[in-house]
């Protein structure tokens, strides 16, 4: 130490201060990880702008990471309450959202269509909007904290043609089919449906190919970065329900964006190599004072581990 120089001393040192301030302010402010998402933000502008430029889909976006990673990739892992866990690869969402596709289209429904999503976290949410997506539907996700009138009033008012519900809300939803215009279309998710006349999807998509002929495309023409993909209806502390329209390009800081899947009840959470879909925005976006409808444009999913 006697031979170092005085400057490098004095170098060294400040380096050392500015290390341990800095793991200061990361452990109180995570500043490193807000760094790192600066750094995703980035790449995922130059995407963003490439999809504009090529006017694609989210559907687009969906097979490009699909052919990136490949079907073997864990794409979700649900942790139940009991403590076991889902898996459900790349190629288990694909083949999941196909039939689901599949199975629309033989109830009817059509490009430009709604269906309403009223369900817990689980994997087969994402594979019931990606599979609407791919033939040009609406998908109404609705938040499952709104019970009641307010259930009923956004149903109604996205004009949905049909009711996708978890098993485990069933109660709520059964309370107001009565007050639902013209609904008749109501597919239970995750056990036995016990509302007249519903349909049990784990049976009734048993029947359809894994398969969707030219990946969907001619049921999304006339679709562009541009065009509404879904809503998602959601409350405030004002009790008004809002709607945010989804749309295929990005105008706000709305992502989706790999992070932590768990189990509403247990509350347990995966660890950080764990892959799954969250969202992310910032909290104001979605809760205008005024009420009206906020446009948020969301351009692909992105699917990817977390480092």
């Amino acid at each position: 130490m006697e031979n170092i120089p005085q400057p490098v001393k004095i170098a060294a040192l400040a380096a050392g201060a500015s290390y341990v301030v800095m793991q200061e302010l990361d452990n109180r402010y995570a500043l490193w990880s807000d760094f790192k998402l600066l750094r995703k933000l980035t790449g995922y502008r130059k995407q963003v702008v490439n999809g504009f430029k090529e006017n694609q889909t989210i559907v687009d976006f969906w097979y490009t990471t699909l052919k990136e990673v490949g079907p073997k990739k864990k794409a979700v892992i649900m942790i139940e309450d009991d403590g076991s866990s889902r898996v459900f690869t790349y190629g288990d969402l694909e083949a999941y959202s196909n039939q689901m596709a599949n199975f629309f289209l033989k109830e009817g429904l059509k490009t430009g269509d709604t269906i309403a999503l009223f369900m817990e976290n689980r994997p087969e949410f994402i594979g019931t909007w990606l599979g609407a997506c791919k033939i040009g539907i609406l998908t109404a996700m609705i938040n499952t904290s709104i019970v009641k009138k307010g259930l009923a009033h956004c149903i109604n008012v996205s004009y949905s043609k049909g009711v996708v519900y978890g098993k485990e809300l069933e109660e709520h939803l059964k309370e107001v089919v009565p007050e639902l215009n013209g609904i008749a279309k109501l597919y239970c998710q995750g056990g036995v449906p016990a509302i007249s006349g519903a349909a049990q999807i784990e049976t009734a998509i048993k029947a359809f190919p894994t398969t969707l002929p030219n990946e969907g495309k001619e049921y999304r023409k006339g679709l562009s970065f541009g065009s509404a993909w879904g809503y998602i209806y959601t409350s405030v502390r004002l009790a008004r329900y809002h709607s945010c329209v989804l749309e295929e390009g990005v105008e706000r800081l709305t992502l989706l964006e790999t992070g932590h899947y768990w189990s509403p009840q247990s509350g347990r959470h995966l660890a950080q190599q764990d892959v799954c879909v969250r969202w992310r925005y910032p909290h104001g976006v979605l809760h205008p004072a005024d009420g009206h409808c906020v446009h948020l444009l969301v351009s692909f999913i992105r699917i990817e581990n977390i480092d």
